[in-house]
């Protein structure tokens, strides 16, 4: 069973490991979620389906609980298998209010939102968002680069805006000491939603049986320093989801700073060089 390691629902409190329908709740109305991972590798897979069941409910629970709408989805590569799982799921009118992603391959029921002009759609340059994420961890106002200019992601050909309804510019063209740069602005993260494998109750968290870190650190730390700009709550959540194959070593109270610990790694040495050199090949005579 997956568990997740979140601030208890509906309170500001921390130190419950709950499971993924409870996590998900922790996400309301108008807020922008960070999705870690890449496709299927390091995805918070089950919290993103818990998501969605919840929306699709009728029942009293989630009336007297209440269904998040007009949510911001924010990633890298695409969150997803192409298929029916992941952010695929998500694919549902009202929940999603705008995407913004490096990588859309794998998400289509998402982008054929997108393209209906149902819901806003960005496509920023993976790089140039991977690095964001770090800026905004930093609190600083966005990250500036040279990558994308003369592209889609250039204002002067669309910022990359996918359709008519996405209106916003979320990148600027500036001059910086007589050269041209893209400044890709910050935005604050309400919820990082982010897989790791086993976690203590001194609050770290690791990722020694994930194939990929990519980019788990960078968000955890943006949601948690977004927390003083969220407009409805005092603090962000970095959402973690513990893989099905790890162990959980009781409650844990998650610190974002001092999470990751690198597992050792292996000294490869390389074989002795042979002393003698090898005698050629003898081949039979005709």
């Amino acid at each position: 069973m997956t568990v997740a390691i979140v601030p208890t629902a509906r309170s500001d409190k921390t130190g419950k490991i709950v499971g993924a329908r409870e996590a998900a709740r922790l996400i309301r109305t108008g807020d922008t979620v960070a999705i870690g991972g890449f496709f299927g590798i390091g995805l918070a897979m089950e919290v993103i389906h818990a998501l969605a069941a919840i929306y699709e409910e009728t029942d009293t629970e989630a009336a007297s609980f209440g269904k998040p709408r007009d949510l911001t989805f924010v990633w890298c590569v695409s969150p997803g298998d192409g298929q029916q799982r992941g952010a695929q799921r998500l694919a549902q009118p009202g929940l999603i209010k705008r995407l913004i992603g490096g990588h859309w391959t794998a998400v289509p029921a998402l982008y054929q939102l997108v393209a209906g002009n149902q819901i806003e759609g960005y496509n920023i340059p993976l790089g140039p968002l991977s690095h964001l994420y770090r800026d905004i961890a930093a609190g600083k106002p966005g990250h500036l680069s040279r990558v994308g200019l003369g592209t889609f992601a250039d204002p002067r050909f669309g910022g990359g805006k996918l359709n008519e309804r996405t209106t916003e510019d979320l990148i600027e063209l500036m001059t910086v000491g007589g050269k041209e740069y893209l400044f890709y602005k910050a935005f604050p993260i309400n919820v990082a939603l982010i897989r790791g494998t086993t976690a203590d109750t001194a609050g770290n968290m690791t990722m020694e049986r994930e194939a990929l870190t990519v980019d788990t650190l960078s968000l955890a730390m943006a949601a948690h320093n977004s927390g003083a700009s969220s407009s409805h709550r005092s603090s962000a959540s970095p959402i973690w989801e513990r893989s099905t194959h790890a162990r959980s070593r009781s409650p844990a109270r998650l610190s974002t700073a001092s999470w990751w610990r690198r597992p050792p790694t292996t000294t490869c040495r390389p074989s002795p060089r042979p002393t003698t050199r090898p005698s050629p090949p003898k081949f039979a005579s005709r």
